[in-house]
């Protein structure tokens, strides 16, 4: 049986990381190509906004991203007992449950929004329990590439729920992600010798994704076929979609390594059959694709493949 070896663009998480793990015991095992770098900006701005009173300034905070709790984590180190009860106090939207562990480690109590999945749901959660009375504005704290969809829901909602943003980090690609990408691609071919190719590539964000598919470009150019393609949800499926024209064979449900998986795993059952020889017995090598019909209600593409290339009938 072929390795299904899969490229994850992300950092490993330290000490361990959920995708690592379900990914293994997926039979999908993982390489990290680390795409992005993070820089903290606007510090000292941030410790002023955190160690006043924001409980009472701010209805609550805005937090969908690991760099931005980090951001609060650092200043948390630094404050007062008085100062940490009036932060802690605070209610804390997110996205996710990665997210929402990494914010309940910082003690905070009232966290919102986990089971949203992306962020369009939470601004429609978080419209749906505000109180119509409740004036003070939200602060979201931001990187430089965050997408707007959060702060247009909530500032065109009846009522519109007013909101502060805070630039509390950047994001840059890597200098060193293509030959990391290229190192990675020979890691998987090694490992498997039916197909000699990746099986799946998955996306964790927009940034990145532009080197990522230029690399991809370079080696679908060099005659290996295109790997399948996963995201971990709309918004990264969405810039694929409109600015690359490419639709990913897999969106989770939900920004979860378990979720991630059985969306690839689903998907690979459903298509086993087409990774047969015609003798019906499989185990082939994978042959040319040649047809490729999009279905926009399940996200995916269905590929069509006969002996020697030729489509199937």
């Amino acid at each position: 049986m072929a390795t299904k070896t899969c490229l994850l663009l992300k950092t490993r998480s330290t000490p361990s990381d959920p995708y690592d793990a379900a990914f293994n015991q997926a039979g999908l095992p993982p390489i990290f190509v680390p795409v992005l770098e993070h820089a903290e900006v606007n510090k000292e701005e941030l410790e002023k906004t955190l160690s006043g009173r924001p409980h009472q300034t701010y209805s609550g905070l805005i937090l969908t991203s690991q760099r931005a709790v980090e951001a609060v984590g650092r200043v948390l180190e630094k404050l007062n007992e008085e100062q940490k009860t009036n932060l802690l106090s605070m209610s804390v939207f997110t996205v996710g449950p990665a997210t929402h562990k990494a914010i309940a480690n910082l003690r905070f109590t009232s966290i919102l929004g986990s089971e949203s999945g992306n962020g369009s749901v939470l601004a429609d959660y978080i419209l749906s329990i505000r109180s119509k009375s409740e004036h003070r504005p939200l602060l979201f704290l931001v990187g430089d590439q965050r997408r707007d969809i959060i702060i247009r829901k909530l500032q065109s909602g009846q009522p519109s729920a007013p909101v502060v943003e805070q630039l509390v980090y950047v994001t840059r690609t890597m200098s060193t992600f293509p030959s990391l990408f290229a190192s990675a691609v020979a890691e998987a071919e090694s490992r498997d010798n039916d197909t000699g190719s990746v099986a799946w590539i998955i996306f964790f964000s927009p940034a990145g994704a532009e080197v990522a598919l230029k690399e991809l470009q370079k080696e679908q150019e060099a005659g290996r076929r295109r790997p399948r393609i996963a995201t971990i949800g709309p918004t990264t499926e969405e810039y694929l979609v409109k600015e690359w024209k490419m639709q990913p064979e897999v969106v989770a449900k939900k920004p979860t390594a378990e979720s991630l998986v059985e969306g690839i795993l689903t998907w690979e059952q459903e298509h086993a059959q087409l990774s047969y020889d015609n003798d019906g017995h499989g185990g082939g090598s994978v042959h040319p694709i040649d047809i490729r019909i999009m279905d926009p209600d399940r996200r995916e593409y269905l590929e069509f493949t006969g002996e020697g290339g030729i489509p199937a009938q």
